[in-house]
């Protein structure tokens, strides 16, 4: 009996904890980041991620406002790459590798129904024979602004090319710095070590 009871136990426990990976699995790569735009872009337009999530379902087809989001987050796409990076030292290429295999080509939040901005009228609009010259924009716009997505995406050699620029950078000032101020040390010893030893020879001569 007790032994069926730690086998239910640990059923509910593995259950729990598959379901919380199943989740977190469901979470669209690109959603942490396009959130994360929001968040660092200093005077953000407030209504951005309301078009995000409106866009789909009001066919905001021709909205310059919307247009606008969507180059904020192409433009702060790679800082928020290299955050991500950043913050699995030290391990960078390692997740470099990994983002840049995570998404296949083309995928963007506002294409794959997984994404909480998924835009619901993109796959009805696509496949639509007749459209209008609004709808095709619409349509330019959205296929336009994910590949400039999934770019940003497989950039990451780039970006880990400027962490190490910038890593030689700071160590090329440290050594500027400190190069100097040892030679200075090394000649100040020298000369008190000199009169050290002169000091001592006179003293007992």
């Amino acid at each position: 009996m007790k032994y069926l009871k730690l086998l239910a136990l640990f059923t509910v426990i593995y259950t729990h904890a598959y379901g919380q990976i199943s989740d977190s699995e469901k979470t669209h790569y690109f959603d942490k980041y396009i959130e994360g735009v929001f968040k660092t872009i200093e005077n953000t337009p407030a209504e951005c991620l309301k078009l995000l999530k409106e866009s789909g379902e009001s066919k905001m087809l021709a909205n310059k406002d919307l247009l606008m989001c969507y180059t904020l987050i192409e433009y702060e796409i790679p800082n928020q790459l290299k955050l991500d990076i950043l913050s699995h030292r030290p391990n960078q290429k390692k997740r470099a590798e990994a983002i840049k295999n995570q998404a296949i080509f083309g995928t963007c939040y506002l294409r794959d129904p997984d994404s909480k901005y998924y835009d619901t009228s993109y796959a009805e609009l696509d496949i639509k024979l007749n459209k209008s010259n609004e709808e095709k924009s619409y349509i330019d716009n959205i296929n336009s602004h994910c590949n400039k997505i999934h770019i940003k995406q497989i950039e990451t050699d780039f970006i880990l090319k400027e962490i190490r620029n910038e890593k030689s950078k700071k160590e090329r000032t440290t050594m500027s710095v400190v190069g100097p101020l040892v030679g200075t040390l090394t000649v100040i010893s020298a000369v008190v070590l000199t009169v050290y030893f002169i000091s001592f020879i006179l003293y007992f001569s």
